[in-house]
């Protein structure tokens, strides 16, 4: 049995065709690049030095801070007041009375859920016996 002068000796190449070949050495090629990427990627030169944070000498109270886990309640943070549009004073103010909370909005959504399983069992048939 003669050998053909395009026959790889390797049997995966031999039952693939020429672009599912091509298409598994880009894989290949591919997947070595990306894994080289990543490797030298995480490498931290010779040089290198952390670098200094800004830490504050005192540690600073929520009183003396206005944002995040502060005492200040969002309406006494009635900055759309210094905006003078009498718009937007009414449209905030239908926004407190007519906002739900998220416990009310959890409850709505219950609500909303025990009627659909009510009115999803009037599909089904009943089943009913009597004692004689």
């Amino acid at each position: 049995m003669t050998a053909r002068p395009h026959q790889h000796a390797s049997p995966l190449f031999s039952r693939l065709g020429v672009r599912r070949r091509w298409v598994y050495l880009c894989g290949l090629v591919w997947s070595y690049g990306l894994l080289a990427a990543l490797l030298t990627g995480c490498r931290v030169g010779p040089d290198f030095s952390r670098p200094a944070l800004p830490i504050p000498d005192q540690w600073q109270s929520d009183s003396e801070l206005v944002g995040v886990g502060s005492t200040v309640e969002s309406h006494e943070l009635a900055w759309w007041q210094a905006l003078n549009s009498p718009q937007l004073d009414h449209i905030v103010a239908n926004l407190e009375t007519q906002n739900y909370s998220l416990w009310e909005a959890a409850e709505r959504i219950n609500e909303a859920r025990a009627q659909r399983r009510a009115t999803q069992t009037q599909r089904f048939p009943t089943f009913s016996s009597d004692a004689a």
